[in-house]
């Protein structure tokens, strides 16, 4: 599930003035935008996918693992990490609240091993 989310979130004041600007929305998961929350993005040290080139940067595999890739510079693997703590891509199990405000767990692993085999149908 996508949803389109503020980069820099609209709940902080200093904020409020990227309300409804296109410079400041990002298509996310909606697991990623909510585990980054309304947390204070510090755009220089994180990977956004529409500046940098996020695919290169981290190193996906068919057991859903997600990892900065092995060859990336110490800023790189610095701005990776950062990436991967703000929005928890790399998460095996996330507990969220669902519509009901019942906590249930996602197995976010398990997601992207699905994605995974359908990237890779002919």
């Amino acid at each position: 599930m996508l949803a389109v989310e503020h980069i820099q979130s609209k709940a902080i004041p200093k904020y409020r003035h990227l309300i409804g600007r296109w410079d400041n929305f990002l298509l996310a998961c909606v697991n990623c935008n909510s585990t980054k929350g309304h947390k204070d993005v510090i755009l220089a040290e994180i990977l956004l996918p529409d500046r940098d080139n996020t695919f290169a940067a981290f190193a996906y595999s068919a057991d859903g693992e997600v990892a900065p890739e092995p060859n990336l510079s110490p800023a790189q693997r610095s701005h990776a990490l950062a990436t991967l703590s703000l929005t928890g891509i790399d998460r095996a199990i996330t507990n969220t609240l669902d519509q009901n405000g019942k906590l249930v767990a996602l197995d976010r692993r398990a997601q992207r091993m699905e994605a995974w085999s359908l990237a890779r149908r002919p």
